[in-house]
This record gives structure tokens, sequence and C-alpha cells, in this order.
């Protein structure tokens, strides 16, 4: 509410989700200096939404809870786990395509002859 050149607002929520406890907590220590906190961060979603500024903009505001550290961590193992599988699959293909069709039995006829030669300069 407006009155002379000043605003006041009376806020007020739960503490249902840690985002909402932590908000309450830190607002609740900065005491008289809460109304510049608040004056900044709603100027910074200002700047990053100007469409809110016209008159006929409807607002919505849609909340998301922040993953805790453990979801955090299942969604990272879990993409892990899918480029893992997905690398799996690529190294055998690739393995399957340079697999020669036959494999030779041992050493080719030329390779006996030059080991057989390099033999004769150790009987002198």
């Amino acid at each position: 509410m407006r009155r002379d050149d000043k605003y006041r607002f009376s806020l007020g929520w739960s503490s249902d989700t840690a985002e909402k406890a932590a908000v309450g907590d830190l607002l609740e220590r900065l005491k008289n200096r809460k109304s510049d906190l608040v004056v900044q961060a709603v100027w910074e979603y200002i700047r990053h939404h100007p469409e809110v500024m016209v008159p006929e903009a409807k607002i919505v505001i849609t909340v998301h809870s922040t993953p805790t550290d453990e979801q955090a961590m299942v969604k990272i193992q879990n993409m892990i786990d899918a480029s893992l599988e997905k690398l799996k699959a690529s190294l055998k293909q690739l393995g399957e395509q340079a697999v020669p069709e036959t494999k030779p039995d041992g050493p080719s006829q030329q390779d006996l002859d030059d080991m057989l030669s390099h033999l004769e300069m150790f009987q002198q």
C-alpha cells in the first residue's frame, strides 16, 4: 500500500519447504534492512522480466522446489549410467566392426624366413 512517499507491505508464508524457511530466517535476521533486500530482489526480477511492467500484463509466478542434494545425486548418477551404457554400446559396435573375419594361424612364411636369417648371425 502506498502512503505519501512510502510503501508498506505485509508478507507472510508458511515454513513448509526448505526454501521458505531459509528466506524467512534471512529476513528475520535483516530486521529493518529487509526492505532494501526485497527492493533489490524484485528489481532484479523486473530487469529479467520487463514485460511485467506493462500495465495490462498478467503476472504468473510459478514456484518450483529446489531438489535436495540426494535427488540431485540420483539424477546425476542416472545420467552417468545412461552415458556409460551408450559408450559401451558404441565400443561394442566398433569392436565388432574391427574384428577380422579370419584369424591368422601364426606367423607367415616370410616372418619365419626373416627370423631364421637373423639366427644365422649368431652362429658365427
